[in-house]
């Protein structure tokens, strides 16, 4: 069976929401390093605020003068000028932890890759699964697949590492997708079993 279609950002979406699942989403792979991404990044943030308040507690602290001067009186000028800095370092950390984590989106990589971009060919045989565009050609044998994930649109072929195959629903005639359906339950191989190897001569 040959199935032709071209990816969007939603198809990319809808297969990272499908990914992290708690069914669906193993802590290995792109999945788990995503995640330790960002939990460095938090890490980073927090440890650098603590780091900057202890800091300017430090020099906060002066010698009281011999004799005591009248306490200053804080308007709202005085107060705003406080914050000012407080604020200026915690949006500048947070400017690039949301930077980031938007670098990660599927969308932002659907944008910045043009391979995705490119109108796809599937072909599904007996030996596996074979996808192709102008720009590359990439074949997985059947042992390779760990499972099958089905959402609203999409049919993805998860492989041992965490990623997947993304085949649209829309490429498939609604009248072959039961069909397509079984067959790739019939070819992806039982949790836990390995594939039968021909003698050798």
């Amino acid at each position: 069976m040959r199935l032709e279609f071209t990816y969007t950002a939603v198809d990319l979406q809808e297969m990272a929401q499908a990914a992290a699942k708690p069914e669906n989403a193993r802590q290995s792979g792109a999945l788990a390093i995503g995640k330790s991404r960002n939990l460095f990044g938090w890490v980073i943030f927090i440890g650098l605020a603590v780091v900057l308040f202890i800091f300017l507690q430090n020099r906060s602290v002066t010698v009281p003068p011999a004799t005591p001067l009248p306490a200053p009186k804080w308007g709202v000028l005085e107060w705003a000028t406080s914050f000012v800095p407080w604020l200026l370092v915690f949006g500048f950390i947070w400017f690039f932890v949301y930077r980031q984590m938007r670098n990660l989106s599927p969308r932002s990589v659907y944008e910045h890759t043009s391979s995705m971009q490119q109108p796809k060919s599937l072909d599904i045989t007996d030996a596996g699964v074979r996808m192709s565009d102008a720009l590359a050609s990439t074949e997985w044998r059947w042992e390779s697949f760990t499972g099958l994930v089905e959402t609203a649109n999409l049919l993805l072929l998860r492989q041992a590492d965490n990623t997947f195959v993304i085949i649209p629903k829309r490429a498939v005639p609604a009248a072959e997708l039961d069909a397509l359906r079984y067959e790739l339950q019939s070819h992806i191989p039982a949790p836990g079993a390995f594939p039968v190897l021909p003698p050798k001569p």
